[in-house]
Parts: C-alpha cells; structure tokens; sequence
C-alpha cells in the first residue's frame, strides 16, 4: 500500500514539473519577437484623441507600429508609452511611418481622456494617433486582428482608483499594404531591431524582415 502511495506522488510530481515546463515554455514562446508575414490587419474605424475617424486604409500606403495601453493603467502602459516615445525619437523624422496606440480599456478612455494622456508625452497627432471605440470594434482589432490578449479589468491591488488589465505588451509592425510584419517584444534590443525593421519598411525593403 506504502508502495502505491509513493508511486501515485511520484505520479503527480512528475505531471506537476511537466505542467509547469510547459507553461514556462509556452510563454517564453509568446514573449518572443516573430518576425515575417503574420496575418492581415482587418478593417476597422476607430476615433483618435482629436475625434477624428482613423481607418485601416488611412494607414495604407506607410509601414505602422502599434502598440496596446490604457490610461488607467497601474502598472506597465507608462513605460510602454515612454518606449514608443522612444522609438520616435530614435526613428527620427522618418517619411511618413505612423504610431498608433490603441487602448483596451475604451468605456473610460475617451478621445477626450486620450488626448490629455497623448499630451503628457508631447505626442505629435499629425504622427501619432491614439485610438478609442466601441468594446466589440476594440476587441475586433485587438484580439481578433492583433491577435493579442485582452483580460478582464480588476481593480489595482496597489493604487485606488485605477485598474489593472492583462493585455499583450508587444509593439506591433505593419507594412504599407497592411501585413502585419513583426512582433517585438518591450526590452531595449527587441525595440532596436524594430527600429531597424521599420527603417527597412519605410526604404521599400521587406526580405530583413523575415525571422
């Protein structure tokens, strides 16, 4: 009996350790950068903090990044959008590439919410475009089109007021035709090659850029 005891543990222990090595694997997997012809955007209109209409086919014509944030975030959106005004800066005045934030947390972010939140990082909208809209047309885009995960809202532990959503933390890439091209994950070398990647976009050059 002793016996059977111990091999049943062994068991669970052995189907525990394999669990959790497939966990770690499966999101060292999703944090990577992929890079290469990794689906279409879909078509979608969505308002920008000046309340104006921005389509998928404004974006037509000149690569794009992407990225996914909230304004009542409490924990990772600021440095993601400190990042983005980073990778602005070191692009520099590239001809015609685009910046569009797009918020998971559209009942509360308004373009009005939106605007004032673009200003705290001096973005240009002429350049820089962050997105609201409905619920369905933000989790069409996002989880269907991106194909990034969006969680629940639940209220921060840490800070009163705000509220924490689990979403993707990937910079997205896009080509003048609307092909998604690269995800790129939020660290220092991972925005340098993007970076170099959107340089390649915006000089008509697509071959780099396949992982």
């Amino acid at each position: 009996m002793r016996r059977v005891r111990w091999l049943l543990w062994a068991a669970l222990l052995v189907a525990g350790v394999a669990a959790f090595a497939a966990h770690q694997l499966g999101t060292r997997q999703s944090e990577r950068t992929a890079k290469g012809s990794l689906g279409h955007v879909p078509a979608f209109a969505l308002t920008d903090q000046r309340g104006q209409t921005v389509t998928d086919r404004d974006l037509r014509g000149r690569p794009w990044v992407a990225n996914f944030v909230f304004t009542r975030c409490a924990s990772v959106c600021p440095l993601l959008t400190a990042k983005f005004k980073a990778l602005q800066t070191k692009i520099g005045p590239l001809a015609g590439v685009r910046y569009v934030s797009i918020t998971v947390d559209p009942a509360h972010d308004t373009p009005e919410v939106l605007a004032e939140y673009a200003g705290r990082y001096g973005a240009d909208p002429a350049r820089w475009q962050f997105l609201t809209g409905p619920l369905d047309a933000i989790e069409k885009t996002v989880v269907e089109g991106f194909k990034v995960h969006v969680g629940e809202a639940k209220p921060s532990a840490s800070e009163p007021g705000l509220i924490d959503i689990m979403h993707g933390e990937h910079f997205v890439l896009v080509d003048a035709e609307g092909q998604i091209r690269g995800y790129y994950r939020n660290e220092e070398a991972s925005l340098d090659e993007l970076a170099k990647d959107l340089r390649a976009l915006a000089s008509g050059g697509v071959a780099q850029l396949v992982q």
